[in-house]
């Protein structure tokens, strides 16, 4: 029981960073989106995971030296699969907005991450024949009817903006790149499935059963850092109106501050999913701010001008 609850207490933990990982970001001012991403990836994906994992294993590098070769590469390039999902996500809040994308975007991967590992496996039979598997079943279907519901709405919010100003909302696209972000995010499940072998070797280790899926986040999180870390420094160096150098050539105070509050938010989130911060987000050449978010779910995604640069073009 005080490891359920423990259990729970993590989990609480977790949901509260998601909802609230960007407050830090908010706080960047003068930087391309493409630098403070690339600064919060290094500490969240990187340096966290490996700092963890650190304290948890009595031999770091013995420990991964163990694992065999296949089962590295398989984590990390479903690892690199949930990378290009992130990345893709935003997308999917350009064509559909905040709540219309991520409901559909999220509603994918449950299904898609609850169901192909069992496949996988040869286990389709136990998700209907287990009361387990009938509970995760039913939280499919629920996910199912949710993604159904803010389809419908999608459908409604896209007749009402053809009366009023042109927009970037399309739901048809919009719903693709959504199916598309959320296959992609599932390999995040897939990545734990695979890593299975990585947190019994753990155990084997006397690590704790509560926490020993931890060090396989070290390849999971580096997969994906490689796909993330690789689309900002890409877009710094091809990008003509964004530079990392410019960036960096910011106050020394500036640069201080700019690094703690990347470093401090969470990587949960996409990379493209920014608004209303200092850090601009992807979006289309000369877009104007993001004063409506609210009233303008389409235009997410798009840039914004309030630290001063010039924006990049998203595609």
């Amino acid at each position: 029981m005080p490891g359920v609850l423990t259990g729970i207490g993590w989990h609480m933990v977790g949901a509260a960073s998601a909802a609230s990982f960007y407050a830090p970001i908010e706080k960047v001012k003068k930087w391309s989106w493409e630098t403070t991403w690339a600064v919060a990836g290094l500490f969240s994906w990187i340096l966290l995971p490996i700092g963890v994992s650190f304290l948890l294993l009595p031999h770091f590098g013995a420990f991964y030296s163990s694992i065999p070769t296949e089962v590295l590469w398989k984590v990390a390039l479903f690892g690199a699969m949930w990378g290009v999902g992130n990345v893709s996500y935003g997308l999917t809040m350009r064509y559909l907005g905040m709540s219309l994308g991520i409901g559909v975007a999220i509603g994918v991967t449950l299904v898609v991450g609850t169901l192909v590992p069992p496949l996988m496996h040869g286990q389709a039979a136990s998700l209907f024949q287990t009361r387990s598997g009938l509970f995760n079943m039913a939280g499919v279907v629920v996910a199912l009817i949710g993604v159904a519901v803010v389809s419908y709405a999608g459908h409604q919010k896209e007749e009402q903006l053809k009366t009023g100003e042109p927009g970037e909302f399309n739901v048809m696209l919009g719903l693709a790149l959504a199916v598309m972000c959320g296959i992609f995010s599932s390999g995040m499940s897939f990545a734990m499935d695979a890593a299975l072998p990585i947190k019994e070797a753990a155990e084997n280790l006397g690590v704790n059963h509560l926490y020993s899926a931890l060090p396989a986040y070290v390849i999971i999180m580096g997969g994906g850092a490689v796909v993330n870390l690789g689309y900002c420094f890409v877009r710094l160096a091809l990008v003509k109106k964004i530079s990392l150098r410019r960036d960096l050539a910011e106050p020394a105070g500036t640069l201080v501050k700019n690094a703690v509050m990347a470093a401090t938010a969470r990587s949960g989130a996409s990379p493209n999913a920014r608004s209303r911060t200092g850090a601009r987000a992807p979006g289309r050449d000369g877009a104007r701010p993001l004063t409506q978010i609210n009233a303008r779910m389409q235009s997410f995604g798009q840039a914004h001008e309030m630290s001063g640069h010039a924006e990049p073009s998203f595609l």
